[in-house]
């Protein structure tokens, strides 16, 4: 009798999946959003260590001083894409760079960096 890994069958135990669609579209919206945003720890992990890059500098520094900031490069085809998140999150701002066939998500905020960390 060959034993599988609950991994490789499903997960572990019966969990609801429950999809950006079937959030965004219910009725308790407020609930639903608020639920959205704890799921997106992991999402924004990879969409940064993929995409995005974390930037601190020295404020001794002769240099124009800079705060902690996050940013995250999109293509410009995934501008919603960009959008949308920044408003889920409620963090940051949207810049494109059309020249550069980029938009970037900039979380300059140094709350807001502690809040998407």
């Amino acid at each position: 009798m060959s034993k599988r890994m609950p991994a490789l069958i499903g997960g572990f135990g019966k969990n609801k999946i429950q999809t950006l669609t079937t959030l965004v579209s219910s009725n308790d919206e407020k609930y639903n959003l608020n639920l959205l945003r704890s799921k997106f720890g992991p999402y924004l992990a990879g969409l940064i260590e993929a995409d995005g890059s974390f930037a601190i500098h020295d404020k001794n520094s002769k240099a124009k001083k800079y705060a902690p900031k996050i940013l995250i490069v999109f293509s410009l085809n995934d501008n919603p894409l960009a959008e949308k998140l920044a408003s889920i999150i409620q963090v940051g701002k949207i810049y494109k760079r059309e020249n550069q066939g980029c938009v970037l998500w900039s979380i300059q905020n140094s709350e807001d960096v502690i809040k998407i960390i």
